[in-house]
């Protein structure tokens, strides 16, 4: 029974006694600068916990601690330029030497690594909800811009048909002078062959303006202008003797007979009346006159003023119109 009681304290106190032991050694190991501790505690430490604490593998050795890895790193050299080189692109963040009293070093920062590759895209997000728009107020009008080049004319269109002709007008007042005359009177010939004028004593008041008769035989134009001188010359053979039958008719301005202005034709005993009608145009000043002569080698030969026998009026022996044709 001795030895069973014996045999029941022995075996506790063994265990509390070497579990005494191991935690008088790791702390003493555990205090002392860079984990160093006496042979004896670093032995027995790391006897007991090498397969936990990684730093018991690395006597005699430059470590370093991967901040990513959180692991103990072997780095062969006795300075931070060789531990740099061979630890490369790890980060260091811890650096000591397990086997010497001194203080832990702390190295530098290696340089950065290449940039990774860019990972692949993401998938595209839905769709937010389409925003709220509200129309703003109109702003106010511009100014009118500069007025812009005249385009190119149109292709005319197609005529219309010509309206309905309308009522005429009334006549217009007369322009320009004029003026119509005439004689009723027999004109025989003072001697024959002789140019004498032709006379016109009467004066149609109605369709003159701007001439008149002076002496009985120059009409004499109020206007400067260019006219048309008619007349009508009723001529007989009134026989009796005498063998002529020539008449010549001519044209007289202020006096002086007008160049190439006459003409002959001949009263015959057989054809005892003859009219004689032309027009001649003639340029006249104001107070200017234009005459008409005529003579005969037969003072038979009258200017013959008569009544009408077959219900017409009476004939005038002389008549004379004019008309102004130009300025």
């Amino acid at each position: 029974m001795a030895k069973m009681a014996f045999k029941k304290i022995l075996w506790p106190s063994l265990l509390a006694g070497a579990i005494l032991v191991l935690a008088i050694a790791i702390i003493a190991y555990k205090q002392s600068p860079p984990y160093q501790g006496s042979s004896l505690s670093r032995n027995i430490y790391c006897g007991a916990f090498r397969f936990f604490d990684k730093s018991c593998d690395l006597n005699n050795n430059w470590v370093a601690k991967d901040g990513k890895t959180k692991e103990f790193v072997v780095v062969q050299g006795t300075d931070n330029t060789t531990l740099l080189d061979t630890v490369g692109a790890r980060t260091v963040l811890e650096f000591t030497r397990d086997s010497s009293g001194s203080v832990p070093i702390i190295c530098q920062v290696g340089p950065a690594g290449a940039t990774g590759a860019t990972g692949a895209t993401g998938a595209t997000g839905a769709t937010g909800a389409a925003g709220v728009c509200t129309k703003g107020d109109t702003g106010p009008q511009g100014p009118p811009g500069p007025q812009g080049d005249q385009g190119i004319q149109g292709i005319q269109g197609i005529q219309g048909a010509q309206g309905i002709q309308g009522t005429q007008g009334p006549a217009g007042p007369l322009s320009g002078s004029y003026g119509s005359f005439y004689d009723v009177l027999t004109q025989t010939i003072t001697t024959p062959s002789v140019g004498q004028p032709a006379l016109f004593r009467n004066t149609d008041a109605s369709m003159t303006n701007g001439f008149s008769v002076v002496s009985n035989s120059r009409i004499t134009a109020a206007n400067s202008g260019k006219y048309n001188i008619a007349f009508s010359f009723q001529l007989h053979n009134t026989g009796g003797g005498g063998s002529g039958t020539t008449v010549e008719i001519w044209f007289v301005k202020n006096g002086a007979p007008l160049y190439d202005s006459n003409t002959r034709i001949a009263v015959n005993n057989n054809s005892p009346y003859v009219v004689a009608a032309w027009n001649y145009f003639v340029p006249l000043n104001a107070g200017e006159y234009i005459e008409i002569y005529w003579a005969t080698d037969n003072a038979n030969i009258h200017m013959e003023h008569n009544t009408g026998t077959m219900g017409g009026p009476a004939i005038p022996s002389t008549i004379v119109t004019v008309n102004q044709v130009g300025s």
